[in-house]
């Protein structure tokens, strides 16, 4: 068991020994999915950017691009709704959305997304084969065939052709670099959220989807419709990209406007008077008296909050003899007010910065995705036409390699690295510390 504290100590999870089967399932799911979205996304731009005239094109890239950020938005609403179900889909597990130990039922959202993928590729597949864009027609010439296979057999001239452009590749490795953030905060955001505004998983979701869904979306559509009416040369989208990041470089310290942890009593608060409530963690099996005749197992991590509004490990390790119900625990001998009772919930924290937090997160939002249309435009003119769909799948990998991939591996371990407690049931602790 991991217990993470991120602003505050209100997740836990549960990790087993061994967890790498379950692991290796989603990563061979992602691969195939991997697989599945590649040539939706490499040449479907290049399908439209071809089928349609250079004034145009813009518009409609902005259009296909901006279901690339409603879709995943939709989803965290809709995973947000389902995350407030219990996991088993049973009704009376005995907590709450609002408990620590809430397990939400993440599951179903993958049999939804299978069936409606497995849906629109059956409509592809209606698709015809090949497109004369000329004629509208489905034929294809003789000489476009053996066009073709020359283009196939100068694969290899045209990849060496890629690298050597340098504007083609500065432009994919800004890409890759703003990736970073951007798969980051995909990841991580919801959980953030969760933890420094006392959040459920499920409301924390919904947020974040209802905040790019309206930021995302209409910035993708709209950089598409401004690139078609006043934007029509490589360098003004590429001069149009320097000012977006520009903008939006000083707004990234809005997550210095952090807010104050949770007191947890033992863990980032020690109270005045001697309550070691963390003895089976870091005080080698000494007991303080609030809790020395309850016998707490070091194993049992069920946060509660206490009437003096201090988070406690667990009703044990709060000293609480009695309950009423599952989720009202009272005669707390360690919480330090008259009524001596412990909900098992997390406590009110002190912190105003909510709205304006989402005020500038929505500026953000918009402006990171505002650049995508004149960056997909910008390395779509700097290649020659024939190398258009291998330029938009090499730039592809080199966003993956360098952003999409380490970027929410290094968020991970930073905020990991912010753990303030570790239980070494396994053996030792992640980071080897003691």
């Amino acid at each position: 068991m991991t217990v993470d504290i991120v602003g505050g100590l209100n997740t836990y999870y549960l990790l087993t020994c061994n967890p790498l089967t379950s692991s290796y399932v989603f990563i061979l799911g992602q691969i195939l999915h991997g697989f599945g979205a590649a040539p939706t996304i490499t040449l479907g731009l290049t399908f439209l950017d071809e089928m349609v005239s250079s004034k145009n094109s813009p518009l409609y890239i902005g259009v296909f691009q901006t279901w690339f950020v409603v879709g995943p938005a939709v989803g965290y609403i809709l995973g947000g709704q389902l995350l407030t179900l219990h996991t088993e889909l049973l009704p009376g597990p005995g907590l709450s959305p609002l408990s620590p130990l809430w397990v939400g039922a993440w599951w179903p959202g993958f049999l939804i997304t299978f069936i409606t993928a497995l849906v629109c590729g059956l409509c592809l597949l209606c698709y015809p084969g090949s497109i004369n864009r000329k004629r509208n027609t489905t034929t294809v010439s003789e000489s476009q065939l053996k066009k073709q296979k020359s283009v196939i057999q100068d694969l290899s001239g045209a990849f060496f052709s890629l690298l050597k452009n340098p504007t083609y590749m500065l432009i994919s490795v800004a890409a890759a670099l703003d990736a970073i953030i951007v798969s980051g905060l995909a990841s991580f955001m919801p959980k953030y959220l969760e933890q420094q505004y006392q959040m459920t998983t499920g409301s924390a979701a919904m947020v974040f989807g209802l905040l790019i869904v309206p930021a995302g979306g209409s910035a993708t559509f709209f950089a598409g419709l401004f690139l078609k009416r006043f934007i029509t040369s490589r360098n003004a989208a590429i001069l149009l990209c320097i000012i977006a990041h520009t903008i939006t470089l000083p707004l990234w310290g809005v997550f210095m406007m952090s807010c104050p942890s949770l007191s947890y009593v033992g863990v980032n608060y020690n109270p005045v008077v001697d309550q070691t409530l963390l003895s089976s963690f870091s005080y080698s099996g000494s007991s303080s008296e609030c809790n020395s005749a309850c016998s707490c197992s070091s194993s049992s991590i069920d946060p509660v909050c206490g009437s003096d509004n201090l988070m406690y490990l667990s009703p044990c390790l709060a000293g609480c003899r009695s309950s009423l119900g599952l989720n009202n625990f009272t005669e707390c001998g360690c919480v330090g007010d008259s009524e001596a009772s412990a909900m098992r919930h997390l406590c009110t924290g002190d912190c105003s910065y909510f709205y304006p937090f989402l005020v500038i997160c929505f500026i953000l939002i918009f402006l990171t995705f505002w650049i995508t249309m004149p960056s997909t435009m910008a390395t779509l003119r700097s290649v020659r036409e024939h190398e258009r769909s291998m330029a938009i799948g090499l730039q592809s990998v080199i966003i993956r390699l360098i952003g999409s991939i380490p970027g929410p591996v290094l968020f991970g371990y930073f905020i990991d690295r912010t753990c303030l407690l570790w239980e070494t049931s396994c053996g030792k602790n992640p980071f080897g510390d003691p």
